[in-house]
């Protein structure tokens, strides 16, 4: 555990009011900024529980060294956003109005390794908080300058919420028929997935 902790989640607990406000600003900004997509399920954000960024604020890199000496400036996710669309053939509108209202910092688009397995899937960018929305919160030099942004289907999101609700763990050894299971139900997740991508392009086309 660091040596600091203490203070450093002292710091946070005093700008959590200041995060959720800053939360609330981005998903309103987010709305207007997607309001013309279609098929859009929701948009939520999250600011991180004390829990949470205090476990990750304690996290160690590859040589046991604190990962984040400053995890307020470090800590890309202390403000996290979704969207989630219907279909595979709506992520791309939703890419192209955020790729064009903020500044990118980072993008990973998340499939698994090989084409014969099957999990979690999803888009993430971390973006600069835009200025007009960060220059309120200017005076508190904790607040972060990044927040995540995740882009899913209503499939993706499913899974992602039925693994996370399992409590599954990678670097838990589990037994192979529960292995066979998991990766089952995330393999029919992905083919409902694009098969319903499928139709949707093959009734739209009947209907021009």
């Amino acid at each position: 555990m660091r040596e600091d902790q203490e203070q450093i989640l002292n710091d946070y607990k005093r700008i959590k009011d200041s995060l959720e406000s800053l939360s609330s600003s981005l998903s309103d900004n987010i709305k207007d900024t997607l309001k013309n997509c279609k098929n859009v399920d929701h948009i939520n954000f999250r600011v991180k529980t004390e829990k949470s960024f205090s476990e990750k604020a304690n996290s160690l890199d590859a040589n046991h060294r604190i990962k984040y000496p400053n995890p307020f400036r470090e800590m890309q996710d202390i403000i996290g956003g979704r969207v989630v669309v219907y279909y595979k053939s709506d992520l791309q509108q939703i890419i192209d109005e955020l790729e064009k209202n903020y500044s990118r910092v980072e993008k990973k688009e998340i499939i698994p390794d090989d084409e014969k397995e099957f999990g979690y899937e999803g888009i993430h960018y971390i973006f600069l908080i835009p200025n007009h929305i960060y220059n309120p919160y200017i005076e508190s030099h904790n607040v972060p300058y990044f927040f995540e942004f995740q882009i899913k289907t209503l499939y993706q999101h499913a899974w992602a919420q039925s693994e996370h609700g399992l409590g599954y763990k990678p670097d838990v050894e589990l037994p192979k028929n529960i292995k066979r299971k998991l990766a089952f139900l995330a393999a029919q997740s992905w083919g409902a997935d694009e098969i319903l991508s499928e139709l949707v392009t093959n009734i739209n086309y009947l209907k021009n």
